[in-house]
């Protein structure tokens, strides 16, 4: 019975028992592994993707949770007695708190964007959403820091003090960019336009929204050259949303004036005809031309034509002009322009 003994104090050892702790990690490391590939293959069999982006990123902080617990466990089995290095504890657990953070990022993200709406219906929108995604990044980063504290043992009370005293400066320091701030807070509430509408602001400037921040919401000009506007300018001047909102198909409108004596319902015959040979605009709802106006000069109509996707606003346009002028000119239609009759008397 000797070496049975033997056997039961060599498994006693500190060593023994530390190879121990790492092949049952490495073991619970493979099995993580199969499980995640039994997991990503029903979730690729579900009509969501969503599934799957949760599975995949959960499994890194998981596998890096696991690994660093057997190590930590390995370094207290082995030399008993003696605790790991408090730095290296701190070390390690900050790494996992990171991991953990970064997949809860990425999983919010991904399911704020599963949840919102495409138009305006309820609270989570395509339009709100950007507001949502930096309330919720604001909170997971304040619960990693509020882990990272706890691994480094660091009071939080001290912190918070100062905090709240830096914030105080701070804020009177950057009254310019906190109205930003709840310019973009406003914006993203009461939701005047989305990605990809296109705007005229008040002061002139024409252009798509690329993006829309916590301090700014970016245009991108016809002539491809992009203009960052404050959220507080935003927030408090006139725009014009071109796109129309959440409608669909996008309605875009010309205007039209040819001399007096035109046949005015032959004139909307050829133009409604030219308006369905542009490319990109539907036939469904049908343009429409209306006589809006007895001009000084001309008679006055507006032709209204509707467009799938707004980004094609401008070649159609173009396309519009181009087309009915064409077309005008071919049937002999006078364009007119504003003449003045000037009178000169002579010498009484």
């Amino acid at each position: 019975m000797n070496w049975i003994n033997d056997l039961r104090a060599s498994f006693d050892a500190p060593a023994h028992q530390a190879a121990l702790v790492l092949i049952t990690t490495l073991f619970v490391l493979v099995l993580v592994y199969l499980l995640k590939r039994i997991l990503l293959k029903t979730a690729r069999n579900t009509t969501s993707s969503l599934d799957e982006i949760i599975v995949f990123r959960l499994y890194r902080p998981v596998r890096v949770s696991v690994l660093l617990y057997g190590f930590l466990k390995s370094l207290e089995v082995g030399r008993p007695g003696t605790p790991p290095p408090p730095l290296a504890v701190s070390l390690l657990l900050s790494i996992v708190v990171i991991y953990w953070m970064i997949a809860a990022l990425k999983i919010t993200d991904a399911l704020l964007l599963h949840s919102a709406s495409p138009l305006r219906k309820g609270v989570l929108t395509q339009r709100s959403l950007p507001f949502f995604s930096m309330l919720t990044t604001a909170g997971v980063a304040a619960m990693g820091i509020y882990f990272l504290f706890l691994a480094w043992d660091l009071d939080l009370t001290a912190w918070l003090a100062s905090a709240g005293i830096i914030g105080v400066a701070v804020g009177f320091g950057a009254k310019d960019s906190l109205s930003n701030v709840f310019g973009g807070v406003s914006i993203m509430a009461d939701a005047p336009y989305k990605l990809g509408d296109h705007l005229l602001l008040e002061s002139g400037e024409r252009g798509e929204v690329t993006d829309i921040g916590l301090r700014s919401t970016r245009l991108r000009t016809r002539g491809d050259i992009q203009i960052v506007v404050p959220n507080s300018i935003m927030a408090n001047t006139k725009i014009v949303n071109e796109s129309g909102g959440v409608r669909r198909p996008h309605r875009i409108s010309l205007h039209l004036g040819v001399a007096y004596g035109t046949d005015a319902d032959r004139l909307k015959e050829m133009v409604v005809a030219e308006c369905l040979m542009v490319e990109d605009v539907l036939s469904e709802p049908a343009p429409r031309v209306l006589f809006v106006e007895f001009g000084d000069s001309a008679l006055l109509f507006e032709v209204l034509v509707s467009i799938a996707h707004s980004g094609h606003r401008a070649p159609v346009l173009d396309g519009l002009h181009m087309a009915i002028y064409k077309r005008l000119a071919k049937e002999g239609v006078e364009i007119p322009f504003p003449q003045h009759d000037v009178h000169m008397r002579g010498p009484s």
